[in-house]
């Protein structure tokens, strides 16, 4: 009920008078919006239009009140919150919200083995300090957010990067980059005896370390400036070597986790850090080699081949996103930012329902995928908005049929068009209204066929003549 008071109550303090949103229609705002995720016509108003109308959008809300709930869609009080509030978290406007999905994710079932990775929520708007870019991803554009994840794609927890100088409360008392802090952060929910995957972002022997303390281990690839001391050769002399060539370092500080340092040829030298996989066994992968213009079997080491298994859930997740997210522009990143999880938690609960549809034993048939279940989410949504037929009767009763709205008139340069206009006779107990502006006591039931309206057509009034000059 947070959306529909407090939306109902920022229109109060800037307008004067209320919005009077109910809790059946915010479902329906809700429900809308995912099925426009899903359909993803190029303007928003498009639904609304005469030749590409959606009758299910506009059977349920006009475009002018669900532009007006867009608008000022809140879940907090701004008088609510104090200066030092604000200060201390950049989120707050949306925060409610957020604390929500998280807890939501928190109850999920944690497997032995999770990954971190980033993920961007893309946004081109003006915000200071939340928008990040990170050149090379698909959106490098946006708010980042750091995600805990299966590698079914099943995110398990998250927080969103508020800029230069946020800290992560952990338990930690020693000095955290944002990397380390972020993955200390994240881990508090994974229980021990797992192992997380990471990229070589977050990866350092200090975080191996602290995460060994808490018997939680932990494989990612390394940038080599964060390597310990090992005795590899350069990576000039390494790429000369054949292609699948391994070569593997052990920490032997018995004070610390130990950890295995591998490198290994592929396309370049990649090192990888683990204390829990090294470098057996052996598998072999094909990869395609340029001088012999086919496919060859290469030696692949055991700890490439698991971080390639377990560590895409994040991308996973943020690529089911992008299929049906709702990209319509708006210069407000609190509505992005509660579009887009509100599409997360929909994609989570999609993950569940055809994890356990295939411990189910289901045929694959019989799993619905990710569109059509959003489209039953939708349909649920917007269905179980509508208010009850009985009420709706009962008040039909009470006050008589609602009355129907006018037609617009069609546009002058339709009206002027000489050819398709002609006047029909219809039976019609009652005469319509002219709708020719300026006639305002004239009846007929003369219609135009092409303009669909009703004019004026006598010896005395000839307004069928006047509208279409």
């Amino acid at each position: 009920m947070s959306f529909v008071n407090f939306t109902n109550l920022r229109y109060v303090q800037e307008k004067g008078r209320n919005l009077n949103v109910t809790f059946e229609e915010m479902k329906i705002f809700f429900g809308i919006n995912l099925l426009m995720s899903v359909l993803r016509y190029p303007r928003l108003r498009m639904y609304w239009q005469k030749f590409t109308q959606v009758s299910t959008v506009t059977s349920k809300m006009s475009r002018d009140r669900f532009t007006q709930i867009r608008t000022n869609l809140k879940i907090v009080n701004d008088l609510d919150v104090s200066q030092d509030q604000r200060k201390a978290d950049r989120l707050w406007k949306v925060r409610p919200f957020l604390t929500a999905i998280r807890d939501g994710c928190l109850k999920m079932i944690r497997p032995v083995r999770v990954c971190i990775d980033e993920q961007m929520i893309p946004f081109t708007g003006t915000v200071t300090n939340l928008k990040q870019f990170l050149r090379g991803k698909p959106n490098p554009e946006g708010m980042k957010n750091f995600v805990l994840a299966t590698p079914g794609g099943l995110v398990l927890d998250f927080c969103v990067y508020q800029g230069k100088g946020t800290t992560f409360q952990t338990d930690c008392h020693l000095t955290l980059n944002v990397a380390e802090a972020v993955v200390m952060k994240l881990s508090e929910s994974v229980p021990a005896s797992s192992c997380i995957y990471m990229d070589r972002y977050f990866t350092t022997e200090k975080l191996i370390d602290l995460l060994g303390e808490q018997q939680i281990a932990c494989t990612g690839t390394v940038m080599r400036n964060k390597l310990p001391k090992c005795d590899f050769i350069c990576d000039k002399d390494f790429s000369r070597l054949p292609r699948g060539t391994t070569e593997m370092f052990v920490s032997q500080d018995l004070e610390k986790v130990s950890v295995a340092v591998v490198e290994w040829n592929d396309n370049k030298p990649i090192y990888l850090m683990s204390s829990k996989e090294g470098k057996t066994p052996m598998d072999e992968c094909r990869r395609w080699c340029k001088k012999q213009k086919k496919y060859i079997d290469v030696s692949r080491p055991n700890i490439v081949t698991s971080y390639n298994q377990y560590m895409g859930g994040v991308d996973m997740n943020d690529r089911l996103i992008s299929y049906y997210r709702n990209f319509y522009k708006t210069k407000k990143w609190t509505l992005i930012i509660i579009m887009h999880f509100f599409t997360l938690a929909v994609v989570n609960a999609w993950v569940q329902y055809r994890n356990d549809r295939k411990i189910l034993g289901r045929p694959k048939k019989e799993i619905s995928d990710l569109m059509d279940f959003m489209m039953e989410i939708s349909e649920h949504l917007t269905e179980s908005g509508d208010k009850d037929s009985s009420s709706e009767e009962e008040l039909e009763e009470e006050q008589g049929p609602p009355p129907q709205k006018r037609k617009r008139l069609p546009p002058l340069p339709a009206r002027l068009k000489k050819a398709g206009h002609m006047p029909e006779a219809l039976e019609m107990k009652n005469p319509a209204r002219c709708r020719r502006p300026g006639c305002s006591t004239g009846k007929s039931r003369i219609k135009c066929r092409r303009c669909d309206v009703f004019l004026c057509l006598t010896k005395d009034k000839n307004c069928y003549e006047l509208f279409h000059q």
